[in-house]
């Protein structure tokens, strides 16, 4: 239950060799580069600072272009995802060699990005032409019965021509109004479309009456409309922009095939993207190297259990390369690497979101794992749920292709379903009371009592192995004492008040007195003052009452358990009633027994996760758990774009569909 010790090293090579060494760095994955503070070296001389940071800016700007690539193609030509899409992994499979080509060779990648960034600036242009054609086109067709001849709309010798719109609500008001108000005042009114809101109105009056005529269409809101005039007609106009339209779409399909073209060097691309990337992290390792006059000093941490192959796979590749371990400095405080078993390690996901452990203190996560397992299990208990949540969580992690805490969460769960089929078979709940299958040892809605009894003390249990975990964690460092007097008495005092409520007699009284005095004498052990130490050895005694609320704490078991199978039992009640309606009664059933059992078990299994981490960060963690580490992270290769495996065991294809990148898994991969 230790973390994974950590050794400090210092890696000599000459200058020459400082780019093969940080490739190696990368490969070997075992050491975390931490800036130079030795005061007898210096930083990078002026021209070698320059360089790297010239290099750093050459580098950033590709990646720019190369994102940019990207970027341009996902968000333009992109189908719509599913939601289980949406949290797939984004990388794309890429073979070994490939990748290596790629890092070999950039140049004819990023040279393929600037024409994809030329593309992207013509379809951004005849986006807008496109746009500017539509709207024009959807001006134009109002109009479309008119026979004016656009040249004349406007004005005449005498008289003043105008196109507008008005709102069909008030046109009629208008009509009426030009006939009574402007009898020496000719006017003339067609209406040449309408719509259920508008009317497309042509009109036409003396231009010695212009003032009387305007006042009167503002009046009633009228907006008017500018054609263009260097067509005869208005369908002249609507045809020419019907042509620049068509025009307009051929040259975007043009630009879809050449996409279509890039798109066989997609792997190429993505994979520039995380070689730039990597090469820009190796130049700002590079900035914290500390430099003698010939050679070049690394600083790091590294794994103590990796330091020999690390130290033999340096030496091995670079012979003139140092590499020695040496004592930290007072101020420096190791990164935290957990060190579990491969069934413990998925776990390692509901220890770090409450933080990291401190250096030098316990990791609580192989004690927390076989707790969370069967709290989980006891939580959704049904075996019906159990089987779908596995087999749920399996397709996922393959269909997602999972990695990191992904990956860790999906196996959590995995084997919360595996924890829940056991339990249900043990209680007899299969899909609610859907399946008669009779319980192994009791069914906990007939005994709740029993299942509250079985909880609590999986809950003492669980308070229990939190000391035990200091306590091992105190003898390991030396602290005997601390051990006894801070654990030990709080196991002999909580385990002497619990048998006496089940009325065990004398010896369970003398074993709460006697850890109750332990407590009361040890517990001050550290203040100065004698009365200091009386009062706190006393005031010792009060956290009985945290441990109490921590054991009633655990009946949530009972409860979630219970919530889980009285919900399935009235699911299936309620299918029952309506099993007899004629006909379509069996559809009802199949509909009400699917959905609702599926509903019950996502809110359940939420319900089960929440709880059952719950339990561990309130009651558990405060008996064994301090935060404040920070997690050890080496120079390491880590791609976000692409997944490289290895050629012998993948192949793949992408194709290219309706503008959208999409690739084929065949084989596994790694």
């Amino acid at each position: 239950m230790s973390l994974a010790p950590m050794t400090r090293i210092a890696i000599v090579t000459p200058k020459t060799l400082r780019d093969e060494l940080l490739n190696l760095l990368q490969k070997v994955e075992a050491v975390e580069i931490t800036d130079l503070i030795e005061t007898d070296l210096l930083p990078p001389e002026t021209e070698t600072a320059e360089e790297i940071s010239q290099r750093i800016q050459q580098l950033t700007g590709d990646l720019k272009k190369v994102q940019s690539t990207i970027r341009f193609l996902r968000e333009t030509f992109r189908p719509k995802q599913s939601i289980i899409d949406q949290f797939a992994s984004t990388r794309l499979p890429v073979p070994e060699t490939l990748y290596y080509e790629v890092a070999n060779d950039p140049k004819s990648v990023i040279d393929l990005c600037s024409r994809v960034q030329d593309l992207e600036r013509q379809w951004s242009e005849l986006n807008k032409l496109k746009a500017h054609c539509e709207q024009e086109l959807e001006s134009l067709k109002p109009w479309l019965n008119l026979d004016v001849p656009l040249k004349d709309v406007g004005e005449t010798a005498y008289c003043q021509i105008k196109l507008g719109v008005f709102k069909i609500q008030v046109y009629p008001d208008l009509v009426l109004e030009a006939q009574e108000e402007l009898v020496d005042c000719p006017i003339h009114l067609e209406v040449i479309n309408e719509t259920s809101q508008e009317v497309y109105v042509f009109v036409i009056y003396q231009k010695d009456k212009a003032s009387q005529v305007s006042t009167l269409l503002s009046k009633y809101g009228f907006s008017e409309v500018v054609l263009p005039e260097d067509y005869g007609s208005i369908h002249e106009a609507y045809q020419d922009t019907v042509q620049k339209l068509e025009s307009i779409q051929k040259q975007m399909e043009k630009i879809h095939q050449q996409l279509a073209e890039w798109n066989e060097s997609a792997a190429q691309v993505y994979s520039l993207s995380d070689i730039l990337r990597s090469e820009i992290q190796k130049a700002e390792a590079a900035q914290k190297f500390g430099y003698t006059g010939h050679a070049v000093v690394v600083n790091g941490w590294c794994r103590a259990d990796r330091y020999a192959d690390l130290k033999k796979a340096v030496e091995e590749a670079i012979p003139v390369c140092v590499v020695e371990a040496r004592e930290p400095a007072e101020d420096e405080v190791p990164p935290v690497d957990f060190d579990n078993p491969k069934l413990v390690k998925p776990y390692e996901i509901i220890t770090t979101t409450a933080g990291i452990p401190k250096q030098g203190s316990p990791d609580p996560t192989p004690a927390l794992a076989p707790f969370f397992f069967a709290f989980f299990g006891i939580a959704l208990g049904d075996a019906g749920y159990g089987i779908i949540l596995t087999i749920l969580a399996i397709w996922l992690m393959k269909r997602t292709r999972a990695v990191g805490d992904g990956k860790n969460f999906l196996k959590v769960l995995i084997m919360g379903g595996v924890s829940t089929f056991a339990f249900g078979v043990v209680t007899g709940s299969w899909f609610g009371d859907l399946l008669p299958i009779g319980p192994i040892w009791f069914n906990p809605v007939d005994d709740p009592i029993r299942m509250l009894i079985v909880a609590l003390v999986l809950g003492l249990l669980h308070l229990y192995v939190g000391l035990g975990v200091t306590f091992v964690h105190n003898l390991k460092n030396g602290r005997v004492w601390d051990a006894i007097f801070d654990q030990g008495l709080w196991w002999v005092f909580i385990s002497g008040l619990a048998l006496m409520i089940i009325g065990a007699g004398k010896p369970a009284q003398y074993a709460a007195i006697a850890g109750g005095l332990g407590l009361v004498l040890t517990q001050g052990r550290k203040e100065k003052s004698l009365l200091k130490k009386i009062f706190k050895g006393i005031a010792s005694l009060t956290g009985v009452s945290d441990y109490l609320s921590d054991v009633l704490s655990y009946s949530r078991l009972l409860a979630l358990g219970l919530a889980t199978s009285v919900i399935g039992v009235v699911i299936n009640d309620v299918s029952a009633m309506v099993g007899d309606i004629p006909i379509i009664g069996i559809f009802i059933v199949a509909v009400i027994l699917v959905f609702g059992h599926l509903f019950n078990m996502l809110i359940n299994v939420v319900s089960a996760y929440v709880h059952t981490s719950r339990l561990q960060y309130v009651e558990f963690f405060s008996k064994c758990f301090e935060s404040g580490g920070r997690l050890f992270k080496p120079f390491a290769l880590r791609t976000k774009m692409v997944q490289i495996v290895a050629d012998r065991e993948e192949q793949f294809t992408i194709d290219y569909k309706g503008g959208a990148l999409k690739w084929k898994l065949h084989g596994g991969q790694h």
